[in-house]
């Protein structure tokens, strides 16, 4: 099936601490997940990365291939997994330490043609802002793809030695976008001294259309330019971890957006509304279960 939405970014091997020195090991990475969120959603998805021939590699591949992604778009290589060891504390709030330099993530080409079905391109991740050539490579097929463009930088404190020069590396991914989303929690390890809704406004002058804040429990808001703020509650769950949770509340914005064939010139409130309710519906039911664990439309519609 050809795709209607191009994922770009890792794929990698999440170690989940299940006791002292002892970890289960997963198939992850944030834009992986957002390519997984969109195929269950029943939105052709694909992703663009580079992964490996090992057997870590193999088992990202078939993950993939199960759910329906589509893999023409994924580079193979000799080069180790990247990996992420993951902490989940008692609130179900994740930490990581990730093993990346010299992996096959860092490796990826960026050759490739889009194919005519795209719609739209969620860029960013974990990794690729932080490192060249391969944060150049991502852009410049971001930069001339026509449809809509989604991003969410997906900050890894653990992998951030100097923040005010992430910052400014961020700078060009910011103004790629049609629509940005972030967490709270990347937006306050980003811009402690700034308040969310400045920086919306300082985004929007930009020429980003529409802003989105997540936060947990909490629910999330909507900016855009000249328009009130609009906001959504998260549903009421039981919460078993929050891995993947910002992931598919991107995969499912983005698969409610091609559905509803939305203009950002022309949306209505009502209709952001929809895709800000259906997206944080699909984001709770992630997080009543391990890991990152989309819901398919059929499980949405039972909730």
């Amino acid at each position: 099936m050809t795709p209607e939405l191009l994922v770009f970014g890792e794929a990698l091997i999440d170690l989940k601490a299940a006791g002292r020195l002892a970890f289960q090991g997963f198939v992850g990475g944030s834009p992986l997940n957002v390519s997984l969120a969109g195929a269950r959603l029943e939105l052709p998805s694909a992703l663009a990365t580079r992964v490996s021939t090992d057997f870590f590699g193999a088992d990202i591949a078939a993950l993939l291939k199960a759910n329906g992604v589509n893999t023409d778009y994924l580079e193979r290589g000799k080069e180790p997994s990247t990996l992420a060891f993951v902490n989940v504390a008692s609130d179900g709030t994740p930490s990581y330490s990730f093993r990346f330099l010299d992996t096959s993530t860092l490796a990826y080409s960026g050759q490739l043609e889009l194919p005519a079905s795209l719609r739209s391109i969620h860029y960013g991740g974990s990794l690729n802002p932080l490192f060249e050539p391969i944060g150049s490579r991502v852009l410049n097929v971001v930069r001339g793809f026509a449809g809509l463009k989604h991003f969410d930088p997906n900050v890894r404190p653990a992998v951030l030695s100097d923040v005010p020069t992430y910052r400014t590396k961020l700078e060009p991914w910011w103004d790629s976008a049609d629509w940005v989303k972030m967490s709270t929690e990347d937006f306050e390890f980003l811009y402690p001294d700034s308040s969310e809704s400045e920086f919306a406004a300082s985004l929007l002058k930009r020429g980003v259309r529409v802003v989105t804040v997540t936060d947990g429990g909490k629910g999330a808001r909507l900016y855009r330019a000249g328009q009130s703020r609009l906001e959504v509650s998260a549903p009421n769950v039981t919460v078993v971890d929050t891995v993947g949770a910002g992931d598919t509340f991107s995969g499912a914005t983005i698969a409610k957006l091609l559905e509803l064939n939305v203009d950002l010139e022309t949306v209505t409130d009502g209709a952001l509304l929809e895709v800000l309710r259906f997206a944080a519906t699909a984001a709770a039911i992630n997080c009543t279960r391990a890991g990152c664990d989309p819901p398919t439309r059929a499980e949405i519609a039972v909730f």
